[in-house]
């Protein structure tokens, strides 16, 4: 028997690393007295395991993590259990049950991720508003012939060298309104584009100078037919 749950990250929570946040929901099941099955072995530990690890610095609200039980749960009990316990900055979302099979876990069946890119709002430094008081003609048609382009080659850091890859066939949207610039990219195991490397590729592309201390939010994460 397995359980998804659906989470967020916010305010200081989001400089916490993977490990920590790991850390954080074995206490929580252990407070909840969720019936989390263990590994086998000399240090058995919780068996879960997170959609897609978040990039310290970013927020969201549609994060996944499941969890093997050793029995079987009520969900909106173990919903409510958690909510009574858990931090502001961490607020869950959703709890349910999903197949037991690996091949429909969460990290395997992840393709895709949204992402909301925005200047957060700093009375009297202008600076922080580049994006909100952009011409938004202007950048739609940026985008335009941004997205037009065959091929966008970008660095990527590997354990040992920088290599460059061609970025565009993980771009699936980008879009820009008021609030900043949307995004859903490739994500997962398969293949993972972050959207700080395709923002730095926009402003590379159109020459314009990259708004000082934007703000990078996950919105959703996706399988093929729809949201985890």
């Amino acid at each position: 028997m397995k359980i998804r749950v659906k989470f967020g990250k916010e305010g200081a929570l989001i400089y916490i690393g993977h490990l920590d946040l790991m850390r954080a929901f074995q206490k929580l099941f252990r407070k909840a007295e969720l019936p989390v099955a263990f590994s086998e072995g000399f240090n058995p530990h919780m068996l879960m395991s997170f959609a897609q690890p978040l990039s310290v610095g970013m927020s969201s609200e549609g994060e996944y993590l499941d969890a093997r039980l050793k029995e079987d749960i009520d969900t909106e009990e173990a919903l409510k259990k958690l909510k009574e316990i858990v931090p502001a900055d961490l607020p869950i979302y959703a709890v349910k049950h999903i197949p037991d099979e690996k091949k429909m876990g969460a990290m395997t069946v992840l393709s895709k991720a949204r992402y909301k890119v925005f200047a957060p709002v700093v009375p009297n430094d202008s600076s922080l508003h580049t994006i909100a008081i952009a011409d938004g003609l202007h950048m739609e048609s940026e985008i335009e012939k941004f997205l037009g382009s065959e091929h966008l080659i970008s660095p990527k850091m590997t354990k040992t060298k920088v290599e460059e890859w061609d970025i565009r066939p993980l771009i699936h949207e980008l879009l820009f309104n008021d609030n900043g610039f949307e995004l859903l990219l490739s994500c997962g195991s398969k293949a993972n584009l972050k959207p700080q490397a395709v923002i730095e590729a926009f402003y590379e592309f159109t020459g314009m100078k990259v708004p000082k201390d934007l703000h990078y939010r996950r919105i959703e994460m996706y399988s093929e037919v729809g949201p985890l």
